[in-house]
């Protein structure tokens, strides 16, 4: 013979249930809501992403252009100049 339930017992459960049903169907439409939006949001991360990397390669060929076109003597004055720069650094530190 199966165990003897109250009523009351199984109307608190029954009401349990259904309070946590419609939690769930809120947070489901919420979520839904929003679903569009983070489409959106990744599209345009998409297109950033895109035109970043664009920029990034522009600037790599401006200064390989740079590099290539200049003179053996601004690069060695460069380097005259870094030379000093890490010195006077090592100096101070």
């Amino acid at each position: 013979m199966p165990p003897k339930v109250e009523l009351s017992t199984l109307i608190a459960k029954r009401d349990s249930t259904i309070a946590s049903l419609n939690d769930l169907f809120e947070e489901f439409h919420v979520l839904y809501q929003v679903e569009p939006v983070l489409s959106t949001l990744e599209n345009v991360y998409r297109e950033v992403e895109s035109k970043y990397r664009g920029v990034k390669k522009q600037q790599e060929t401006i200064a390989d252009r740079l590099i290539e076109s200049a003179s053996e003597e601004l690069q060695t004055k460069n380097q005259e100049i870094g030379d000093k720069a890490k010195a006077n650094f090592l100096k101070c530190t």
